[in-house]
């Protein structure tokens, strides 16, 4: 697709060390790329026919992909498209096509370009797909996420050298690729964990590292192993599963010549078994090892170097993973960071005191992402003093500030994006999410407002639903709901759709049948999750049906046992059905787990 290295590359001449004699060893780099990460993930701006678009730099898949949103948005059209499809976190999914007249990323602008287009969207709003290998790998790739850059590279003359030339007395590691080409695209190489050998994809496009559950087994651990903990849900382009986590402690991770000791790596199920031996790998290496590292795939040489930039390496908290696939050095810390120093955020900002608002924005996010929330702060107030016009800034130090507990700065910051951009929906929804606990309607003016100007088919539908019910307008909540799903059928979160949508539909005593409906097919999809047989056990209980709201609140109950809402809603089925003592000591327990599920029930219409 691109042949030729573009005229934009800029020589930058590096007398290596090992250069061959008579031919000094160059490297053409080209202007940085910015990248900025957003909840983990490293993305970049793009343009699809002449408008803005985001896309997700994800090393990890094969081939460039758009989300349904995406092609929504930009009018394609979308066809079948035979012999591809997607795996990973979440299982397989077979994806359709469309074609793009008009693509440009960086300096480069590429007609006719081909996309995948998968059955899920990304959670981030505003994203419109991935940009995988078969894009990146037609140069040798230099990815520096901590400082928000990535650079396409073409060495010269440097076979056999060490690529990692920002390195200077920094210990460089170096692993292996098996070999790629036009066809097989995996950055496949080799790692330990715990003593045990095991293949490694690096992978971008996942927001946290994850070794597969059949991999950790061999290992010696599992979910039930001692020091094993529940992690959170983790889902990718797949359609069939979402898959549950776990944060395993490592006594000993290794890779290059880099070790970390005594640290936590998540366990999941990946789908990891291909037909050809070449692509099958036992983990992950995400965005989070690449946030801690400066790394250079070295494509002209089938090799990775990288160097230790700071930070936790792996990242334990729930996000999602995407992966596409196609058919036939220096010790680390071991334990994540939760704030920077004030001597960091120091140093931070005495690093580059000519760095432009920009480039402190993208710093700054990065610094969250990796949990240096001190740094972060400091790089946003600078970039935000630097530049009063950008409503990004105060929105990003607000979303900031209200993780610190900030609350009351954080919405001085959300004010401030709103005014400087009074159609900024991402803004206007951070402002009513951050106040409709205590103002209610009063935030109705600004989720109106977000229903208004956000893209139809972006998941931020979904978010609107929620605080339409919050709110008590039940009718936009079911609205907003139905909307996301229509444009999203086979999306992975299609059961959490359908359960929200059965909840308002039952929170406000309307259509109940289509609310059975809704929590029936939910349930299907997901087997018997217990926010959905709590759902369906209110839905029972307004129907006048105590036997099954009691039935379906037990096996909720039987999973996670302090659901309050279900030990009311069982207390109330069993005081209709005359069983006075168990109905109050249900009602009793659930109190205690939260006092105010009373006031709750009472709002809707439903006492003892």
């Amino acid at each position: 697709m691109l042949k030729h290295v573009p005229c934009w590359l800029v020589m930058l001449a590096l007398p290596l060390a090992c250069a061959a004699a008579g031919k000094q060893c160059h490297i053409l780099r080209s202007p940085p790329i910015p990248v900025t990460v957003l909840d983990g993930r490293p993305i970049i701006s793009a343009r699809i026919n002449g408008m803005d678009a985001r896309f997700l730099v994800d090393t990890g898949s094969f081939f460039q992909l758009l989300f349904p949103s995406a092609v929504a948005q930009f009018k394609l059209q979308v066809k079948w498209h035979p012999g591809f499809y997607t795996a990973g976190v979440g299982g397989y999914d077979n994806p359709d096509s469309t074609t793009v007249d008009h693509f440009a990323f960086g300096s480069i602008q590429v007609p006719n370009v081909l996309f995948l287009v998968s059955s899920n969207d990304l959670s981030q709003p505003g994203i419109a797909g991935l940009l995988g290998e078969n894009l990146f790998r037609l140069w040798d790739e230099e990815l520096d996420f901590a400082n928000g850059v990535l650079r396409l590279v073409q060495p010269q003359h440097c076979n056999g050298e060490i690529l990692a030339y920002w390195a200077g007395n920094q210990p460089v590691s170096v692993v292996d690729l098996q070999s790629t080409d036009k066809a097989e695209t995996d950055l496949i190489g080799t790692a330990s964990v715990n003593g045990h050998e095991i293949r490694v994809l690096f992978d971008t496009g996942a927001g946290r590292s994850m070794l597969s559950l059949e991999a950790a087994r061999q290992i010696g651990l599992s979910p039930g192993s001692p020091g094993v903990v529940a992690a959170g849900i983790a889902e990718g382009l797949g359609q069939q599963q979402l898959v549950d986590t776990w944060a395993a402690p490592v006594a000993e991770f290794e890779i290059g010549s880099e070790k970390i000791e005594h640290t936590r790596v998540a366990i999941g199920d990946l789908d990891t078994r291909y037909e050809n031996p070449n692509e099958h790998y036992d983990m992950l290496l995400g965005a989070d090892f690449f946030l801690a590292h400066h790394v250079y795939i070295a494509n002209s040489q089938s090799k990775l170097y990288f160097t230790y930039s700071g930070g936790p390496v792996f990242a334990i908290s729930p996000l999602k993973a995407a992966t596409a696939k196609r058919t036939p050095s220096g010790a680390a810390p071991s334990q994540p960071v939760t704030s920077g120093t004030a001597a960091e955020a120091a140093s931070a900002a005495a690093s580059d005191a000519s760095a432009s608002p920009s480039d402190l924005m993208r710093r700054g996010l990065a610094a969250e992402s990796r949990g240096l929330l001190d740094v972060a702060l400091a790089d946003f107030t600078r970039a935000c003093n630097l530049d009063s016009h950008d409503s990004d800034c105060p929105y990003q130090r607000g979303l900031l500030r209200w993780r610190l507990h900030q609350q009351d700065l954080a919405l001085q910051d959300f004010d401030t994006a709103v005014r400087i951009s009074p159609n900024d929906y991402q803004a206007l929804l951070a402002r009513a999410e951050l106040q409709v606990p205590r103002l209610r309607a009063a935030v109705r003016p600004d989720v109106d407002a977000v229903d208004r100007l956000a893209p139809q088919a972006d998941n931020v539908r979904l978010t609107l639903g929620g605080l339409y019910n919050d709110i008590h307008q039940y009718p936009e909540a079911v609205r907003e709901v139905t909307i996301w799903i229509g444009y999203h059928p086979e999306d992975v979160q299609l059961r959490f759709a359908l359960n929200d949508r059965c909840w308002f539909r039952a929170e406000a005593n309307q259509d109940l049948p289509a609310a059975l409906k809704d929590c029936n097919r939910a349930l299907h999809l997901a087997g018997a999750a217990p926010a959905t047989l709590d759902s369906r056990g209110l839905v029972y209980l307004r129907l006048g049906k105590p036997d099954e709201a009691i039935a379906d609140y037990d096996a909720a109950l039987q999973k996670n046992p302090k659901m309050p809402t279900s030990l009311f809603g069982r207390g109330l089925a069993e005081l209709t059905r005359g069983e006075k003592t168990r109905g109050q000591a249900d009602i009793a327990a659930a109190e205690a787990l939260d006092p105010k599920v009373g006031e709750f029930f009472s709002s809707i219409g439903l006492e003892p």
